[in-house]
């Protein structure tokens, strides 16, 4: 066996594991860490908008990364394993103090590293894989990564019940609408009890104000 196909292989290998755990990071941050901040913390407007923007502020800093990565001359793949070792740290100390600062600081790190890394992902299959089976192991490990999404995700339906996606955060005050320019923004929206009172006011992350529900 050469060199470039062992290195083929043992990348292959080493994604196929990834990608499972992948999967479940997918649906963390619009549904198991929103359900926990909602449950378990009674989480405020802006715990829970931070919570479920964490892995858009991944891909926002995914170009300073890059930047920093080639500045370092590291190499893709240490930079991106050690991306996710900050990560698993993050969600390690999530689990060992459940304080909700703690929640939130330790899940915007952790789906933030999780996205921000895909650009060195993508560096690290241009080397990697051969040009004639890199699309088929790339689907290959997609394929893997949606399997594991649907698990996941089925598994919260059935504990919990309701709908996923951005429906799913509209009963607990999160809703996702389109800000100007056609990016989505996030809104927080308004609140009552049952005597009527607001409990929450509405803000939106893009800065844009959105009508009360």
């Amino acid at each position: 066996m050469t060199a470039c196909s062992q290195r083929t292989t043992t990348t292959f290998r080493y994604e196929l594991c990834r990608a499972a755990t992948a999967g479940v990071l997918e649906t963390a941050g619009s549904t198991w860490l929103i359900t926990i901040a909602v449950k378990y913390f009674q989480a405020g407007a802006l715990a829970k908008a931070a919570v479920a923007g964490s892995g858009s502020l991944g891909l926002l800093l995914s170009p300073l990364l890059v930047s920093l990565v080639s500045a370092l001359r590291w190499p893709v793949s240490l930079a991106a394993a050690r991306l996710l070792a900050l990560g698993c740290v993050a969600f390690l100390g999530v689990a060992s103090l459940p304080v909700l600062p703690v929640f939130v600081v330790g899940s915007l790190l952790g789906m933030a590293t999780s996205a921000a890394i895909i650009p060195l992902l993508t560096q690290m299959y241009q080397d990697n894989y051969p040009e004639r089976v890199r699309g088929r192991l790339f689907s290959r490990t997609v394929m893997v990564r949606i399997a594991c999404a649907a698990v996941v995700q089925q598994d919260r339906r059935r504990r919990f019940g309701g709908a996923s996606g951005p429906s799913a955060l509209a009963p607990i005050g999160v809703r996702v609408s389109p800000g100007r320019g056609g990016v989505l923004s996030l809104a927080l929206s308004h609140r009552t009890d049952s005597s009527g009172r607001a409990r929450r006011g509405e803000t939106s992350a893009s800065g844009d104000a959105v009508c009360a529900r």
